[in-house]
């Protein structure tokens, strides 16, 4: 069984693909939290250094992120949040990759690395947090 396949599709487009976790409806509950295991474990996996030449899809986006975005996202998860979409947004700048997580924080913003930037803002347009890392002039988002 080939595990991801129908369970991320791009939404957006070539130039600035959006990536959502849509597991197929005949997966149990318990298929889809096994899935959602292994994005985990990927994501504590992944290496910057190793990417891939024309690496595409959600694997490929996730290691643009910088390293402590991403152990972010892991600390989230493990938690208890869930990765819902990543996305090349080019905002709030060009080049800008996006994460949505499916629920509020779920681990104390105090224990975040210090290149992170956690902000509550309850905005129902946008969102109610948001995790900011900048990189030279990109500025990299997780929102939930």
């Amino acid at each position: 069984m080939n595990r991801r396949k129908g369970c991320w599709t791009n939404g957006g487009t070539k130039d600035e693909p959006c990536f959502s976790f849509n597991p197929p409806s005949d997966w149990s509950n318990v298929r889809v939290s096994q899935e959602r295991k292994h994005i985990l474990e990927i994501l504590r996996t992944l290496d910057s250094s190793s990417a891939q030449d024309g690496e595409h899809g959600w694997i490929g986006l996730a290691r643009k992120l910088p390293m402590e975005l991403r152990q972010t996202i892991v600390q989230e998860v493990d938690a208890g949040n869930t990765f819902e979409r990543i996305d090349l947004a080019n905002w709030p700048t060009k080049g800008s990759i996006v994460v949505n997580l499916g629920s509020r924080t779920m681990t104390d913003a105090s224990l975040l690395p210090t290149s992170v930037y956690w902000r509550k803002l309850d905005d129902p347009h946008y969102c109610d947090e948001e995790w900011e890392q900048k990189v030279g002039d990109i500025v990299h988002l997780i929102i939930c």
